[in-house]
């Protein structure tokens, strides 16, 4: 699954400030880092660990209401269920394949939507610029403490195009985000497969599926979010 929020300097930075809504650091862990071309011309790192600092001063560089587009891409609930009680080496196997499709869905983000909008001969114009910095946070539960596998992907709102930076064109984050999380979910399926996990498809045409030989009675017991949802 994949959901596209803007979100604004102050809701983006209360996560490592503020620690009633410390979400994004709760159980931050030495994954979190950043991705995309952009990275080096904002004085960061692809790859590089995420630091609280330089996080805060890439979401205040936009004078805009927008900071940037949290993206979050959320595993099915059985691999978050395997990925926090499985053995070791199911637990690592989760995570990982979690992680790739992750890191290769964001590349073809960025190849393909990453856009601005810029003036020129006095109209304003899409621009492809394929440039993007995104910082990659990696949780384990959802905010009701079941086992939710999960990464936030802060793209900032920041992209270059003929030397200078410019807002990126949020709007086609949103309009192919069921796109990309039917890639996501691709992956991530292919991934378990390659390392000997049995897949079941739940919803062929939009892509959903479980681990194979996971009870719905298991699923359920770690939904207690969506339990709550369903009650109000």
């Amino acid at each position: 699954m994949l959901s596209v929020q803007a979100c604004n300097a102050d809701m983006a930075g209360s996560y490592f400030t503020d620690a009633k809504e410390n979400y994004y650091t709760r159980d931050q862990s030495a994954t979190d880092e950043w991705q995309g071309e952009l990275c080096e011309k904002l004085g960061l790192k692809d790859g590089a660990a995420v630091r609280a600092e330089d996080f805060q001063v890439i979401v205040s560089a936009r004078t805009s209401k927008c900071a940037g587009y949290d993206c979050t891409f959320s595993a099915p609930k059985s691999v978050s269920i395997v990925s926090q009680i499985g053995t070791e080496e199911a637990r690592r196997d989760m995570i990982e394949a979690h992680r790739e499709a992750v890191r290769e869905t964001l590349r073809e983000i960025e190849k393909n939507e990453i856009y601005t909008r810029a003036r020129i001969d006095g109209k304003v114009t899409p621009i492809q610029t394929r440039q993007m910095a995104a910082a990659k946070f990696e949780h384990n539960l959802s905010r009701n403490c079941d086992p939710q596998l999960h990464t936030h992907a802060f793209i900032a709102n920041n992209t270059e195009y003929n030397g200078k930076l410019y807002a990126v064109d949020g709007l086609r984050l949103y309009n192919v985000q069921k796109i990309y999380g039917a890639e996501y979910r691709a992956r991530l399926a292919g991934n378990l497969r390659a390392r000997g996990y049995g897949i079941t498809v739940t919803d062929a045409e939009k892509g959903f599926f479980e681990l194979s030989g996971m009870e719905k009675a298991d699923l359920d017991i770690f939904s207690t979010r969506r339990a709550e949802i369903l009650a109000d």
